[in-house]
């Protein structure tokens, strides 16, 4: 199974990636704080993606999650909470991707990922 994420292509999606400069908490990661405008983004597709995935059977099945741009920030965003419930992400390809959060989500996600292939194109 493949999730893919496409990059901005719109004023909306500007002005979601301009309020990604200001760092808001992670819920259920201490400490860490990611882009605003990305986890607004994200928090507004993920339960519509976790119904998605889960009817076509990729809630159990390997999933690889891509992105470009602002998507590769989602991209990462879903691959961090998908495997941390339980779905079973094996892959992940970014391009373009910006920076996404703080030290502390960089290291809880290093850990999450630690024996995960995650690629990142900049």
């Amino acid at each position: 199974c493949v999730l893919a994420f496409r990059g901005t292509d719109s004023f909306d999606g500007w002005v979601q990636d301009l309020k990604s400069l200001e760092l808001v908490d992670l819920p259920g990661c201490a400490s860490c704080r990611v882009g605003a405008g990305f986890l607004e983004s994200y928090e507004a597709l993920s339960k519509g993606i976790r119904k998605s995935l889960a009817e076509i059977g990729c809630d159990k099945a390997p999933l690889s999650v891509t992105g470009h741009s602002m998507g590769a920030a989602l991209a990462t965003l879903a691959a961090f909470d998908l495997r941390r419930s339980s779905f079973n992400v094996t892959m992940s390809h970014t391009f373009g991707q910006p920076r996404v959060g703080d030290d502390a989500f960089a290291a809880a996600f290093n850990e999450e990922f630690a024996d995960v292939p995650f690629f990142r194109v900049t």
